[in-house]
């Protein structure tokens, strides 16, 4: 049985990439456009491993983050374009080491997926 990822991010295009290649490499992905959607979907299913983008409306990746981490512990992946210093430091805060930054690779993010799902 494949592993059950949920991809979270307000952009589509991004969105629709991350599936694609995700699902190319033997995984089942579900789609959420942002924070609140994403908690809406773990509440109703269950997810191997999550991705995360930062910046969306009504919740933001780094609330949506806090909330997960309360409710499951599976690993997350945050990819997004505003990785700082210091949304790295808050990211390990919350249990995140795993992180991608945009614009990616289509092996960079299987590559990151499969070893945070094999080192959680």
């Amino acid at each position: 049985m494949s592993q059950a990822v949920l991809v979270v991010d307000d952009d589509y295009t991004v969105r629709t990439l991350l599936k694609r290649i995700l699902s190319r490499a033997g995984f089942s992905v579900s789609e959420a456009a942002d924070g609140l959607e994403a908690l809406q979907k773990i509440r109703c299913g269950q997810y191997d491993l999550v991705t995360m983008d930062i910046a969306m409306d009504r919740i933001d990746g780094i609330d949506a983050i806090s909330v997960l981490r309360s409710e499951m512990d599976a690993p997350i992946v945050v990819i997004s374009a505003y990785l700082t210093d210091e949304v790295r430091t808050d990211l390990e805060m919350r249990d995140v080491q795993h992180v991608l930054d945009k614009p990616f690779g289509p092996d960079e993010v299987v590559s990151v997926v499969r070893q945070a799902l094999e080192r959680d």
